[in-house]
C-alpha cells in the first residue's frame, strides 16, 4: 500500500550479529536501535546507538522508496503469465486436464478451457482464486475433464490484463510470453496423447515445447517440473 508521499507503508526490521550472536535489533515501529546483549549495551555508548538508529531509519526509508518504484514499474509494464497444461491418467474414458498460469502481474487474469475454439461452460470447469506466487507475482489454475482421445480438440486460453494478451495452449505444451509477439514465430508441434510420457510420480503427464529465448526449442518431459504439488491439484479437482 502506498501513502500520499509515494512511500510504501511497510514495517522495517534490522538485526546485528557478532559471532552468530544477536546484539542489535531495530524495528521501524519503535524507531530505535536496541541492544540485545548485555555487553553491547555496556560497551557501546549512547552516541553509537543514536548513530545506528539514524542510519537504520535512513536505510528503511530508502528501501520503501525502492519498493514503491518497483511497484510503479510493475503496474505500468505488467508481467505476462507462463502457462502450462497437465493431463492426468485416464479415468472412465476421460482425462483430467489442468491449465496453470503463474508468474504474472497484476493479478487480473482469465483462464478458460476451449473445445474447438469455443469456451466450455463454467459448470464444467473447476477453478481457484488468484494466489500469490511468492515473488510479487501471482498464480492460478482451472481444470476440466475431457474425453480420452480428443485432446487435440481442447485448449486453454489465458487472457491477462498486464499485457492484454490472449494465448491458446494445446494440452501438453508450455507457453512463455517472451517471444509470442515476434514476427515469424512458428507454432510448436502439437503432440497427441499417445506420444505423452508418464512421469514417475502420481501419473501426471507433461510434454511439449517452450517459447523462450531467441528460438523455439523442444523440451523433454523430465525437464518439466510441476508448478505445485500434484496432490494439491487433485484435491482441488475432487472438490
Amino acid at each position: 500500500m502506498r501513502s500520499q508521499d509515494h512511500f510504501v507503508n511497510s514495517r522495517f526490521f534490522a538485526e546485528g550479529h557478532l559471532d552468530d550472536q544477536l546484539f542489535l535489533h531495530y524495528d521501524s515501529e519503535r524507531g530505535r536501535a536496541e541492544a540485545r546483549a548485555l555487553w553491547a549495551e555496556t560497551v557501546l555508548g549512547a552516541e553509537t546507538w543514536d548513530s545506528e538508529t539514524q542510519d537504520l531509519a535512513g536505510s528503511g526509508k530508502n528501501l520503501r522508496m525502492t519498493l514503491a518504484d518497483i511497484n510503479t514499474l510493475q503496474e505500468q509494464k505488467g508481467v505476462s503469465p507462463i502457462v502450462t497444461v497437465t493431463c492426468s491418467e485416464a479415468l472412465e474414458d476421460t482425462i483430467n486436464v489442468t491449465c496453470v498460469a503463474f508468474g504474472f502481474y497484476p493479478q487480473n487474469i482469465s483462464l478458460t478451457w476451449l473445445q474447438n475454439g469455443e469456451p466450455l461452460s463454467q459448470e464444467t470447469q473447476q477453478s481457484v482464486g488468484v494466489l500469490p506466487y511468492g515473488n510479487g507475482t501471482y498464480q492460478t489454475w482451472v481444470s476440466t475433464r475431457i474425453p480420452q482421445g480428443q485432446e487435440l480438440s481442447f485448449s486453454c486460453r489465458a487472457r491477462h490484463t498486464g499485457k492484454d494478451s490472449t494465448v491458446t495452449v494445446p494440452c501438453g505444451e508450455l507457453w512463455h510470453p517472451s517471444r509470442a509477439s515476434q514476427p515469424g514465430l512458428r507454432s510448436s508441434q502439437v503432440l497427441d496423447h499417445q506420444q505423452m510420457v508418464t512421469r514417475n510420480h502420481k501419473g501426471t503427464k507433461q510434454l511439449g515445447s517452450t517459447f523462450q529465448g531467441d528460438a523455439v526449442g523442444s523440451i523433454r518431459p523430465e525437464d518439466l517440473e510441476p508448478l505445485c504439488d500434484e496432490a494439491e491439484l487433485e484435491g482441488h479437482n475432487s472438490r
